[in-house]
């Protein structure tokens, strides 16, 4: 069954292996697809969370080198089945990698994340996963594959998220040799060609994370053209699905000292043009008034979403010009509304092409050919549960995925933890390494 995201303009034939079921004759039958369907799909079971939440593109958990839909073959089960942020996000099977690309499509999302553990689990080595059972040399550590039969029950919005996909219903989870018994599998060309747009007459999307997207326009002035854009300025949408502070950036070499941002702080209802002179908070300052030149500002968190937007002119004397063509840009967002550390995966260096609408993260930010650690230490996630008391018991927070601090305050019986006369906290860090260490 061929999924909506991987849609094919032709049959194409790739070597690989495993080889993937021929094509079958009528590719457009992918846009029939219906909720009530039989699907039949053999491919690589990935969680969502190394999907879609550890950056744009996402990179596995246990090894950041490593881009998801590039490489699923080196995720590990011990990330798959035992790190709980991992299979707590649910489960989806993919569909082959697009030769053009060199990125699995999304196949298809999986209602029954329980099927999925029991039977990953009982195929796994045990070792590093320690959820997995077993116990022969022949069981795999990497690369998690499946024949996955099941009934469409939902289509998928077709974004860039976990409601994307198709969602299957009626799982039932195969070993891989098992297939599909001549039904049609994925086709192995998953591309979907963009409609093209011009972005000076209409606004552009750009999603730069499952929760955070950029809408712009270019504004023409009737006496130049798009090419030269004499005069031009930039409107701008930031969407976030959360109640945060916002902000989009233009550098010249995707790094954040020395970029140059426009910053949304919802509480204060302001929205302004930042220096960004360092990663420290004092280093993050707003521009001189004179060179406050935004207009049609405007900040408001509505149905849950913050929604900034605002107009930029181009070219400014003594600031970083935003072109027509290629440009670097960045993105943050906060976890709240104060302005501050904008937290490990909440920000991401990205290059858009104005004009076209095209857009893709710097290529020198993902190394190239990557390889399996084949003995990964185990990831510190935090585990989401009822919210702590951090003076009767240690609190963590989980500053990278291989950087966890806990603490605990401590409180002298006379005073209390508002006042805190007297308090000390105590404090472990935990590094997966042999390295220094610190907390300022």
């Amino acid at each position: 069954t061929i999924p909506p995201l991987c849609k094919t303009e032709a049959a194409v034939t790739v070597p690989a292996a495993p080889t993937p079921a021929p094509v079958p004759d009528d590719p457009a039958a992918s846009d029939e697809l219906m909720v009530g369907d039989d699907v039949c799909i053999t491919g690589y079971v990935m969680d969502n969370y190394c999907i879609y939440t550890t950056g744009d593109p996402g990179v596995l958990l246990d090894d950041q080198s490593v881009v998801t839909l590039e490489n699923p073959e080196l995720h590990s089960f011990y990330c798959l089945l035992d790190v709980g942020v991992c299979y707590n996000s649910g489960f989806q099977v993919l569909g082959e990698k697009n030769p053009d690309t060199g990125l699995h499509c999304p196949g298809f999302e999986l209602d029954d994340t329980d099927a999925v553990l029991a039977a990953a689990r009982a195929l796994g080595k045990n070792g590093k996963c320690k959820t997995c059972t077993g116990e022969e040399d022949s069981n795999p550590e990497y690369g998690y594959r499946a024949t996955i039969k099941g009934k469409v029950k939902s289509l998928g919005d077709g974004s860039n998220s976990a409601a994307g996909p198709p969602t299957l219903t009626d799982i039932q989870v195969l070993d891989e040799e098992v297939g599909c018994d001549g039904a049609p599998t994925i086709p192995p060309l998953c591309k979907v060609e963009p409609v093209a747009k011009d972005c000076s007459q209409e606004f552009c999307d750009n999603q730069l994370s499952p929760d955070y997207l950029l809408r712009y326009q270019i504004n023409v002035p009737d006496d130049t053209t798009a090419d030269v854009c004499d005069g031009c300025t930039i409107s701008m949408e930031l969407i976030y699905d959360g109640d945060a502070w916002v902000s989009v950036a233009f550098s010249t070499d995707g790094q954040m000292i020395g970029s140059e941002a426009v910053i949304g702080l919802p509480g204060d209802n302001k929205v302004e043009k930042y220096n960004l002179g360092g990663k420290s908070d004092s280093a993050v300052s707003p521009m001189p008034d004179s060179q406050q030149t935004l207009s049609d500002t405007s900040i408001e968190v509505k149905d849950g979403q913050t929604i900034m937007k605002f107009t930029k002119i181009m070219k400014e004397a003594g600031e970083i010009e935003i072109i027509p063509g290629d440009n670097t840009f960045l993105w943050a967002h906060g976890s709240n509304d104060i302005l501050g550390y904008h937290g490990f995966t909440s920000k991401s260096p990205f290059e858009l092409n104005l004009s076209s609408g095209a857009g893709e993260e710097p290529a020198n930010e993902t190394p190239s050919n990557p390889a399996p650690n084949p003995d990964p230490d185990p990831v510190l996630v935090p585990e989401t549960g009822p919210a702590k008391d951090c003076t009767k018991e240690f609190c963590d927070n989980q500053l990278s995925p291989d950087y966890l601090l806990r603490y605990q305050i401590n409180v002298p019986d006379g005073t209390n933890v508002d006042v805190c006369d007297g308090c000390t906290i105590s404090m472990e860090l935990i590094y997966s390494g042999d390295a220094w260490v610190s907390v300022a």
